[in-house]
This record gives structure tokens, sequence and C-alpha cells, in this order.
């Protein structure tokens, strides 16, 4: 099943609350609106260089400040695919892909699984970016192109729960 909220996709199954397809309810899905974190604000603006280490530790303090409590469940994911930054310091994707076509993050993020994993564990969605291009926000090669069905897959696989799709 697929959800889908503000140009992002949900990918497994929503939560049950007891609403079939084809239900005529007026009851809604969620009590409050989908609520998360997305380091494209941050990171595209140069506050940090994006780390899996920095990625841990923003959703640690976010469960430490009490925001998983207060419904903010999606962390949202962007900048695990810069490789570089150009001379006048805007990121540059990486192009990187094995000989099988699937994505090499780069070495910052060592274990995207693991990174996933950490995330559940503070109770939070693990989301991910990508956009259905070639080119991403972050210029060229930043987005999935012709390998979107495979890169989704790889998400699904590495554990994540949440696309935010450009």
């Amino acid at each position: 099943n697929t959800s889908t909220s503000g140009g992002s996709a949900g990918v497994g199954s929503p939560p049950s609350n007891g609403i079939s397809a084809g239900s005529t309810s007026t009851q809604s899905f969620t009590n409050t609106p989908q609520m998360g974190f997305a380091t494209y604000y941050s990171a595209a603006y140069g506050r940090y260089y994006p780390t899996q280490r920095v990625f841990e530790s923003l959703s640690d303090d976010m469960v430490r400040v009490g925001l998983t409590k207060a419904g903010y469940r999606v962390f949202a994911m962007e900048g695990w695919r810069f490789a570089s930054q150009d001379a006048q310091g805007n990121y540059v994707a990486s192009t990187a892909r094995a000989a099988d076509g699937s994505l090499v993050p780069r070495p910052e993020f060592p274990d995207m699984m693991g990174l996933a994993n950490h995330l559940h564990a503070n109770g939070m969605l693990a989301g991910i970016y990508t956009d259905t291009g070639r080119d991403g926000c972050y210029g060229p090669y930043g987005g999935s192109g012709d390998h979107i069905g495979q890169d989704l897959m790889q998400f699904f696989n590495w554990g994540y729960d949440y696309l935010k799709l450009d």
C-alpha cells in the first residue's frame, strides 16, 4: 500500500485505523497532520555537512526534547548522496552506482540500513529523498531517473518507510 500526502509518498502499509478501502466514513486517518523533520533545510543552506552520525544525533535530539512525543514521527533524510562541493560551495550529488545499477551512498553514510534502524528505534519513520528525474534539488545526478523502480526497492530493502519524492 502507498499513501500520499503533501507530495511525499509513504512506502509500506499505512497505520491501521479500522477504515477499509471504499469506506464512506468521515473519520480521518490521523488525529494530527504528518509532522517531522526534513534535513534539506539545514543541509542545503550549509548549516552542517550531512553524515550518518549527524542524522543519528539529530534524531536523538528530537527524542530528547520531546518532539517525537508531540507527534513528530518522520525523519526525512536528504543529503546522503552529496559527493563534494563545487567552487561556489554548492553540493554536488554523487553519480555512484554499482555495476548492477544500485545506489552507492557516499562514505559518510556507511550503513543505510543501520541508520533506518536507528530512526525506528527512536520511534520515527525513516524517510529518504529522491527525484523522479536524473537531477535533483541538489544538482546534476541527484535523482533516480531511469532507476526509479530499482531505487525504490533499494530504499525498501534498507528499511526506509517514507519517501520524499520530487
